[in-house]
């Protein structure tokens, strides 16, 4: 209901265009808001480094193709992450997402302290949420970055990221 009229579509099907199911925008409907396309990767390939620059990590790479340049991408990222440490007590890793090989997010933080002083082996899961306004119609891709910052290995050992296009 709008303004009071009360209006009612009535569709007996929908027809696929140039080969795919349209969107909604494609139908003419005002959609601000509304989550137009959702693209996840999953990823379980172990990677450890001992780099204190932000290394890629590439099994995360996600790519998405925005419909309209008003579109809005919410970037999900949920990510298990293991720093470590031997013989000592002190361990800490960040990881942060790039798109197009420029950082985006947020740094998130990961340390671990052992008080005995024995060392340190955990995995530890680390989430960033990101709200991106790319303006583009092309192909993004959203790509997973961390580093060391003390103890003897990041790692990051599994995750997933999840893309959603949000119309404008």
């Amino acid at each position: 209901k709008v303004g009071g009229i009360v209006s009612t579509i009535k569709v007996d099907t929908v027809q696929k265009l140039n080969g795919s199911v349209p969107k909604a925008s494609d139908l003419g409907l005002n959609v601000t808001g509304s989550v137009l396309q959702v693209v996840q990767v999953t990823f379980t390939t172990d990677v450890e480094i001992t780099a204190t620059s932000y290394t890629h990590y590439s099994a995360a790479d996600a790519a998405i193709t925005c419909s309209s340049t008003s579109s809005k991408v919410l970037i999900l990222a949920d990510i298990n992450v293991g720093p470590w440490q031997n013989n000592s007590n002190d361990t800490q890793q960040a990881i942060r997402i790039y798109k197009g090989g420029s950082a985006l997010s947020r740094e998130v933080y990961t340390r671990l302290y052992d008080y005995g002083g024995n060392g340190i082996l955990s995995m530890v899961s680390a989430t960033i949420n990101h709200l991106d306004s790319p303006n583009s119609t092309s192909e993004l891709t959203y790509q997973l970055y961390f580093k060391m910052i003390s103890g003897d290995r990041a790692a990051v050992k599994n995750g997933s990221f999840t893309l959603m296009e949000i119309a404008g």
